[in-house]
């Protein structure tokens, strides 16, 4: 825990929780946080996985960071148990990964529901998606034969975990539940793609008094001092977003995005897979030879980053890892070419950017028939002509 204890938190009102163990729900968080960072009365309790802070860039912002591995930590919830019990406490945000809130929101909120001080506090959620996943999970609510009645079950199961009386789960129904309990709010990527026939209208009439779309076009709406900030805790300070700005701004910089897994083979295989097509991709000639590339890993495979930033070759730039590339949208740090594997990206980015994309498989005849695949080309993002199956591993000769 940085040990950050300003004393403006005796005289706060609101505590705001900011949660997420991956990348794409931070763009909103982030933006949220910065907003409110210098002042008084509200105090922030920080747990982001891809993105620690230290004290130093907390100071003078009433605030406090936690470690975590995929799960909120002991530490996290002491700090808020202790907060609430020390200090008048008027109203609480939770800012969490809708995904993920199983083991996330739902500790946190046992503190919270288990303290005699905040029991009658008020706790309004913010959930938002955790990326492609997310919405392949809602598409499965399609086949959900009576979702209102599935999502008051799913409810009842949510209360049972919060009160201690079942074990929390990964489970679907009970992630888009919540509404049923608390004040929340779903931040939801694409929320436009459920429009597409009767089934995922009926998925987002059921939820549809508390959704919201996720959105990335917030950068406008900070001061210049807050966007400097956002920036910086992304770990982009004033260098470091001038040289950016000058590669994006080369007609012709290239931009790949990396991917990874949270299990340790299939993280393997995936970087031994973008090894092969890095190489398959340059000498084909779809990575162009005179391109000023960069590079944006995965921040969960680390070990592949050396290799890979050597196959792309000298003078690739390494865009850094735990920054979304929405964020590079955002702030006009993203070029005009961008290329890499299926991901939620591929939602977002202008479409004529997207040079091509690779679906995990290496099977061309199932790249559309992959989920994930048939959602970006529903969505526009990338047309089925542009998405390739990962390269053949490379024949010896006899």
């Amino acid at each position: 825990m940085t040990d950050t204890h300003p004393s403006e938190a005796a005289s706060g009102n609101v505590l705001k929780l900011y949660i997420d163990s991956t990348s794409l729900s931070l763009v909103e968080q982030m933006a949220d946080y910065v907003r409110c960072a210098e002042a008084p009365e509200v105090f922030k309790v920080i747990t982001w996985l891809r993105v620690p802070l230290d004290e130093a860039q907390l100071v003078a912002h009433n605030a406090m960071y936690a470690p975590q591995m995929a799960a909120v930590s002991i530490d996290f919830v002491r700090a808020v148990r202790d907060l609430v019990a020390d200090n008048p406490v008027g109203r609480v945000e939770i800012h969490a990964n809708q995904t993920h809130a199983w083991r996330s929101v739902i500790p946190v909120m046992r503190a919270l529901l288990g303290h005699p001080n905040s029991r009658e506090v008020p706790v309004r959620l913010h959930l938002y998606d955790d990326g492609s996943l997310s919405l392949v999970q809602r598409e499965g609510l399609k086949q959900v034969p009576d979702l209102p009645a599935a999502l008051q079950r799913a409810a009842l199961e949510l209360g049972q975990a919060l009160q201690g009386k079942a074990a929390p789960a990964a489970n679907v129904l009970q992630s888009h539940a919540w509404h049923l309990l608390f004040d929340t709010t779903y931040h939801m990527l694409r929320r436009d793609l459920l429009s597409a026939d009767a089934e995922g209208r009926r998925v987002a009439q059921a939820l549809a008094a508390h959704t919201q779309d996720m959105r990335f076009d917030g950068w406008a709406t900070l001061t210049p001092e807050q966007q400097r900030l956002y920036l910086a805790l992304f770990g982009i300070g004033d260098a470091e977003r001038d040289a950016l700005q000058a590669w994006a701004d080369d007609p012709a910089a290239w931009l790949f995005t990396g991917s990874a897994a949270w299990d340790a083979p299939l993280n393997d295989r995936l970087g031994q897979a973008q090894l092969r097509a890095v190489h398959a991709l340059r000498a084909d000639g779809s990575l162009p030879a005179d391109a000023r590339m960069g590079f944006k890993a995965h921040p969960a495979n680390a070990t592949y980053t050396a290799p890979l930033m050597e196959a792309f070759g000298p003078g690739t730039l390494q865009v850094p890892s735990q920054v979304p590339l929405e964020v590079l949208m955002m702030a006009g740090l993203l070029p005009r070419q961008v290329a890499g594997i299926v991901s939620s990206a591929f939602f977002n980015l202008p479409a004529e950017r997207i040079r091509f994309a690779i679906a995990d498989t290496d099977d061309a005849a199932a790249v559309a028939g992959l989920p994930v695949v048939q959602l970006v080309v529903r969505g526009g993002g990338v047309t089925l002509d542009r998405i390739r199956p990962w390269p053949a591993p490379a024949r010896l000769e006899p």
